[in-house]
């Protein structure tokens, strides 16, 4: 019997399921990933939830005082917020800022349809 191994998220410690959160399989148009990795200096791979976003985002647009976090968004409902700040109302935004906040929203969208309500 195969047993399952999950992986920690490194930002909310909740479980990261990278079979659940990736497809890499079948035509390229299907394929996605809602999960990003880093490699410690021992070679060890850790994980986090794509929603959590790129942490140096909310301190360019004034931090605390413009979403109330400053880094990675600590729930979804903060993700989607700031994704969709950065989409529709935030004329300075590059459209590389743009595409990868649109990743983040998809993510957040894939984590609510599945059930998920850890806000």
């Amino acid at each position: 019997m195969e047993t399952k191994q999950y992986n920690m998220c490194y930002v909310c410690n909740d479980v990261v399921d990278v079979e659940q959160l990736e497809k890499n399989d079948g035509p390229r148009e299907e394929h996605y990933s809602y999960v990003c990795h880093r490699i410690q200096e021992d070679g060890t791979v850790i994980y986090r939830h794509l929603w959590h976003g790129v942490p140096g985002i909310t301190r360019a647009v004034g931090g605390m005082d413009s979403f109330g976090f400053i880094g990675y968004a600590p729930s979804l409902e903060d993700a989607r917020r700031r994704a969709e700040y950065y989409i529709n109302n935030n004329p300075y935004a590059a459209p590389e800022v743009k595409a990868g906040e649109q990743m983040v929203l998809d993510a957040v969208n894939f984590e609510e349809n599945r059930g998920l309500t850890k806000n």
